[in-house]
């Protein structure tokens, strides 16, 4: 019985020497940690303004027709003779799939009248689109679309039904057989 206590005990003092290791050892990271954050320049107030994004928008283009297959880094290389390429987006859909388009940001303002000469150019076998990125403005549409009608009819909470159809509707007669359509009254 004193053999199997003793080596429950040597044991459990090796378990506690590695617990504490572990221990000195997060100490060890985590003052790491808060001297890397403290010598690190980030600001604290990086929400951005209204004068940043129209900043951002002046520095971009959109980039239309791009191939699904293109990374971000290659479009980044075709667009780097026009200027420092500081982000690229390629815009996909809810299935993760792309869908054909991306915007560039440049880090000057003047990249951008670079990339519009490339307006047209091949890349993976497809002619680009090139546009200076526009600024959407909220409540501001360029089409002339009248608003969609209410699928339910604004007095009541059931659904609008039609006035007038060329065609009759129908219904499955009831009973044991009904393999013919009966003209709803």
């Amino acid at each position: 019985y004193q053999r199997r206590v003793h080596g429950v005990m040597a044991s459990m003092e090796t378990d506690s020497n590695e617990i504490e290791a572990l221990k000195e050892r997060i100490r060890q990271l985590e003052q790491e940690n808060a001297k890397l954050i403290s010598s690190s320049p980030v600001t604290t107030n990086t929400a951005p303004t209204v004068a940043d994004d129209d900043d951002v928008d002046r520095r971009s283009i959109y980039v239309g027709n791009v191939d699904y297959e293109t990374a971000p880094q290659e479009l980044g290389e075709h667009f780097a003779s026009c200027g420092i390429v500081n982000r690229v987006t390629i815009m996909c859909d809810s299935f993760g799939g792309p869908k054909g388009f991306a915007y560039l940001e440049f880090a000057e303002a003047e990249a951008v009248e670079a990339a519009k000469s490339l307006d047209g150019s091949k890349f993976r076998g497809r002619e680009l689109k090139v546009l200076p990125k526009r600024t959407n403005l909220p409540g501001l549409s360029t089409t002339t679309r009248r608003p969609r009608r209410a699928s339910f009819d604004t007095y009541s909470s059931f659904p609008r039904r039609s006035r007038y159809s060329p065609y009759p509707r129908f219904r499955r007669a009831r009973g044991r057989r009904s393999r013919y359509l009966v003209e709803d009254e």
